[in-house]
C-alpha cells in the first residue's frame, strides 16, 4: 500500500479568507449562547457594471404563514389512489381456485398486481414525504 505524504499532493487551488481581529476581551454575557446569536454577512462584492451584492449573503426576511400556506398534509387524490391500489392488491389473483364472493372477471392478472404494488409504493413515498 502506497501512502502519499502531504508534501507530494499537488496544490489544486487557493482561497484567501479575510479576518478582522478585534482588540480587547469579549464582554461577558448572561444567559445561554443561543440567546445571543448574531448573523454575519459578507461585505458586498463589486461587479464590472458597478456595485452589486451576492444574493447568498443578503439577509432573508421571515414571512408569516398565510391562511393557505404551510404543510397541509397529503393530498386527498394521493390518499384515494393509494386506497384504490390497496383494494387492487386485495382482489384475488387470476387463476386462483379458492371460492370468493368477487366475480372471476374482476380477478387481476399477477403482472397487473406487480404494477399496482409498485404504484402503491410510489404513492406511499409521496404521502409520507408531504405529511
Amino acid at each position: 500500500m502506497n501512502f502519499i505524504s502531504p508534501t507530494q499532493v499537488p496544490v489544486l487551488g487557493r482561497k484567501d479568507i479575510p479576518a478582522i481581529l478585534a482588540s480587547g476581551a469579549p464582554e461577558p454575557r448572561g444567559g445561554s449562547d443561543s440567546d445571543h446569536f448574531e448573523s454575519v454577512h459578507a461585505p458586498t462584492r463589486s461587479a464590472v457594471g458597478g456595485a452589486a451584492t451576492d444574493s447568498r449573503y443578503l439577509p432573508q426576511r421571515q414571512q408569516p404563514f398565510g391562511p393557505y400556506q404551510g404543510n397541509t398534509g397529503p393530498s386527498l387524490l394521493l390518499v384515494a389512489a393509494a386506497v384504490i391500489c390497496l383494494a387492487g392488491l386485495l382482489v384475488p389473483t387470476e387463476g386462483d381456485r379458492t371460492p370468493s364472493i368477487i366475480p372471476s372477471y374482476m380477478h387481476l392478472n399477477p403482472n397487473i398486481k406487480i404494477v399496482v404494488a409498485y404504484v402503491l409504493g410510489l404513492l406511499t413515498y409521496a404521502i409520507l414525504r408531504t405529511g
